[in-house]
C-alpha cells in the first residue's frame, strides 16, 4: 500500500477498494473519475474529474470531499478547500 506523509500518515488504497467502497453503497465509479484519494484510518478523502458522479462531486470545483469510512451508506460529512486538504500539504511520499 503506497502511503504519504502530511501532519499525519494518510493512505492511498488500490483503486479497486475505493470503487468497491463506493459500489457497495450504489455508486458506481471508474478510475477516470477520481484525481486523489487517501484515508486516514477514519475518513475517505478524494477529488473528482468532470466524470465523476454527481453525487459525489463537491459543490464547489477543486474542493475536497470526506466521508466516513466505516458509514453503510454514502454520506459525506464535509468538503474542504484543497489548499486545507491532506493533499496540499504532503511532505512526502512513495507515490
Amino acid at each position: 500500500m503506497r502511503e504519504f506523509e502530511a501532519i499525519k500518515k494518510y493512505y492511498i488504497h488500490d483503486f479497486k477498494a475505493i470503487q468497491d467502497w463506493f459500489g457497495n453503497r450504489g455508486i458506481p465509479i471508474e478510475r477516470k473519475d477520481l484525481k486523489e484519494w487517501a484515508f486516514d484510518g477514519d475518513f475517505l478523502f478524494f477529488t473528482c474529474n468532470e466524470t465523476a458522479p454527481e453525487e459525489i462531486k463537491p459543490d464547489s470545483a477543486g474542493d475536497v470531499m470526506y466521508c466516513t469510512l466505516d458509514n453503510q451508506w454514502y454520506e459525506c460529512e464535509d468538503e474542504m478547500d484543497y489548499k486545507k486538504s491532506p493533499f496540499a500539504n504532503k511532505i512526502k511520499g512513495d507515490e
